[in-house]
């Protein structure tokens, strides 16, 4: 746990540090967003092809739907180009189970992680601004299965978590929309809103 107490000892000082003086940049970002393509769609998808070919189709996965990643972050510049981040975000996939061709039930995945990070940020400050950044920490995923026949079964367990973005793009100066191309947790597109302050 002293690596968990030193990330928070470390945002903690990073939060509390003076705004920018008058005629500065904005030192802080708050972004809301939803995400697609999140690395546990994709670890999904694989788990599914893997039970289809070794029951060999007598059980599978159909009709998947989910909410995306809903997620939020919060940046501390720490001077024109470089932040660190923190993240947090939540997401649900659901799906029917099928076994001999008939469906017997559902399925459903509940996945949090929380990250922290560091942003690079290659253009500021202008209309358009143009940035990378990428983060690790941990994901809690709480899995529930309803099938007919069989008691209901919940079971939860930790991963690690990452994302890394190539490329984001942000429109605007104090609040602006955005969009961020990468793989991992947050989603493989993230699009939303940012607030600097």
């Amino acid at each position: 746990m002293p690596s968990l107490r030193m990330l928070f000892a470390v945002v903690g000082l990073v939060l509390v540090v003076g705004p920018p003086a008058h005629g500065q940049q904005p030192m802080s970002r708050l972004s809301v967003g939803l995400g697609v393509g999140s690395a546990p769609v994709w670890m999904d998808l694989a788990t599914d092809v893997l039970q289809t070919v070794v029951t060999l189709g007598s059980y599978k996965t159909e009709n998947r739907s989910g909410s995306g990643v809903i997620n939020a972050q919060y940046e501390r510049f720490l001077n024109e180009r470089v932040a660190l981040l923190g993240a947090a975000g939540v997401e649900r996939i659901s799906r029917d189970v099928v076994v001999g061709g008939d469906p017997r039930g559902t399925m459903s995945s509940t996945w949090g992680h929380v990250m922290g990070g560091a942003a690079f940020h290659y253009r500021r400050g202008g209309t358009v601004g143009l940035y990378s950044n990428a983060g690790v920490g941990i994901a809690l995923n709480r899995e529930s299965a309803d099938i007919d026949g069989s008691s209901s079964a919940t079971e939860s367990e930790i991963r690690p978590a990452f994302q890394v973005t190539l490329l984001g793009l942000r429109v605007g100066r104090q609040l602006g929309p955005f969009l961020e191309f990468g793989a991992g947790y947050r989603g493989t597109v993230v699009f939303g809103v940012s607030y600097d302050f």
